[in-house]
């Protein structure tokens, strides 16, 4: 069963795979895995159906204020990984300005996750 530990060791892969455009592919890759983690422990939590694939998702109804700014946190983070890996992304300046907003939203979300 997921935790929100396996969701911070899944964010600690992102982070380690964000260092170099290069890897643009393997970092998306593993955002997608965090994000997914993160709605399934959050559903987990509530009593509501997992989803199956990672994308945007909302916290149930009545969760504690954290859950909802996890699952808002990772429904934007999800739209960053569809917008920065498109095919010519990962070699030019806008990849690295728009890895640099992630990674501050990675680094909030692990303070969230470690509540």
């Amino acid at each position: 069963m997921l935790t929100r530990e396996d969701c911070r060791r899944d964010l600690a892969s992102v982070i380690e795979a964000a260092v170099s455009p290069e890897a643009a592919y393997l970092a998306r890759t593993r955002l997608k895995r965090l994000i997914l983690s993160c709605g399934r422990v959050i559903a987990r939590e509530n009593g509501v159906i997992e989803p199956a694939l990672p994308g945007p998702f909302q916290a149930p109804p009545g969760s504690p204020l954290v859950t909802h700014q996890i699952a808002e946190l990772c429904s934007r983070l999800s739209e960053s990984a569809e917008i920065l890996c498109q095919p010519s992304e990962p070699l030019d300046d806008r990849w690295c300005k728009g890895w640099g907003e992630v990674h501050n939203e990675l680094k909030l979300l692990d303070r969230l996750l470690a509540r």
